[in-house]
């Protein structure tokens, strides 16, 4: 539990910087993503400053294809970000799971992820807020 709001029900995700879990909201009954920053660089004020501005630059984007950010916050050591959970498969599981793409899904797939990220890009970058942290697990593939 952290906070006494957000109890963590799985890891969902784990990055060089961070572990999301999916979690819920117990004060506003529903499911949330939590990313923590690792322990390693909990310590790290370096680390923890850009913890903060990721949370911050994200916070100020509102658009369809970037996930929203509810809550930000520290207990103890561990400092969080909360955010909107996406169910679904991040493009590189799907690849991993599934090996080659049927040749329809080729062009459909890639071609909705790429869509999809160009209009973030070129959307955040806009704002003058764009991250720099971009990857192919990133872009998740909703349930139709």
């Amino acid at each position: 539990m952290i906070n006494n709001r957000y109890k963590l029900l799985a890891q969902v995700a784990a990055g060089g910087m961070a572990i999301v879990y999916k979690a819920q909201d117990t004060m506003l009954n529903r499911i949330v993503a939590v990313k923590i920053l690792r322990e390693s660089f909990a310590e790290d004020p370096a680390f923890q400053k850009r913890f903060v501005r990721e949370a911050q630059s994200a916070a100020n984007l509102t658009h369809p294809n970037i996930v929203t950010i509810y809550d930000f916050g520290r207990e103890g050591d561990r400092q969080y970000i909360v955010m909107e959970y996406v169910e679904g498969r991040d493009l590189k599981s799907i690849i991993r799971a599934e090996g080659s793409l049927p040749l329809d899904a080729r062009w459909t797939l890639p071609g909705r992820f790429a869509r999809a990220w160009a209009r973030r890009i070129g959307w955040a970058s806009s704002t003058a807020t764009s991250s720099r942290r971009t990857c192919s697990s990133r872009p998740m593939a909703a349930p139709k």
